[in-house]
């Protein structure tokens, strides 16, 4: 048999020094909070980068590749006071001197409500509301809260830009969401610190959309991503109740439910990810 020798050149990359500090200006303990990197896009296999805190908040490491990356805060006691940098962070040098603050949370006391007009009955015990934060537009963490029987709840969440979602029955979703007397359902929740009320009425009286997508020559095309959006841009968000996705059958019919009233546009294409609608 042939042998054959093969030589492999490894080349080194200079890792860079991160180095800062959390800090939260309540004085309420760091203990349980961890602090990473998590490179964007990640690479298979890639594991995010560990700042291990000392006892005064502060980390200091050397051995961070430079790149484009998101900060993450890991908190099991009080996960809503966190708000880190804006992603993405670039690390093309050594980064000292970096501050991870916490904020006072916003403090939300609301209720969700079956709208009257609805036909069936909900049990709301079985419903949970969630606030993702979206930090630049993108999701960055999401807080989950049960309902009382009466769909009462209190959430403590990070202030800033939040999308709602209601997880429960089957064929319920909001029609209306009420932040501070303020009509907002379509839009992110914008909240400061401080105390809020929301309003939350629920429905199984929406509309649906069906139709068939067919190429120029009227031929049924199957396989078609079909998206349903609303006019208004401010709405082109993330999870957003106004944006419905679904996908053309064999003979290039497709239907959309739980519609919410409204001035839609609709598109038809291929190959649109469920998380980039929005």
């Amino acid at each position: 048999a042939d042998q054959y020798d093969v030589d492999f050149a490894l080349l080194s990359e200079r890792t860079l020094r991160v180095s800062g500090t959390v800090i939260d200006p309540a004085g309420h303990t760091l203990e349980d909070v961890t602090v990473s990197l998590r490179a964007i896009p990640a690479g298979a296999g890639e594991t995010p980068v560990e700042l291990p805190l000392n006892a005064d908040g502060e980390f200091d490491t050397d051995d961070v590749l430079p790149g484009t990356y998101v900060v993450t805060v890991t908190d099991p006691r009080r996960p809503e006071r966190w708000r880190v940098p804006p992603p993405p962070l670039e690390i093309a040098e050594d980064v000292t001197g970096l501050e991870i603050r916490a904020v006072s949370p916003a403090s939300i006391t609301g209720r969700v409500v079956r709208d009257p007009r609805s036909t069936g009955r909900i049990n709301l015990t079985q419903t949970v509301i969630s606030f993702m934060s979206r930090g630049d537009g993108i999701a960055t963490g999401m807080s989950a809260f049960n309902l009382d029987e009466d769909g009462s709840f209190h959430a403590d969440v990070p202030a800033g830009s939040l999308a709602v979602l209601l997880m429960g029955p089957s064929g319920w979703t909001p029609r209306s969401i009420r932040l501070d007397g303020v009509e907002v359902f379509g839009y992110p929740l914008e909240v400061t610190s401080g105390a809020h009320e929301i309003e939350v009425v629920v429905t199984d009286q929406l509309g649906s959309v069906s139709g068939v997508v067919v190429d120029r020559r009227g031929a049924p095309l199957a396989g078609f991503d079909v998206v349903l959006f609303p006019q208004d841009e401010a709405s082109w968000y993330s999870l957003s109740p106004l944006i419905k996705q679904t996908r053309s059958h064999q003979n290039g019919q497709f239907e959309l439910t739980l519609v919410p009233p409204g001035d839609y546009l609709a598109i038809a294409t291929e190959g649109i990810p469920l998380l980039m609608i929005g």
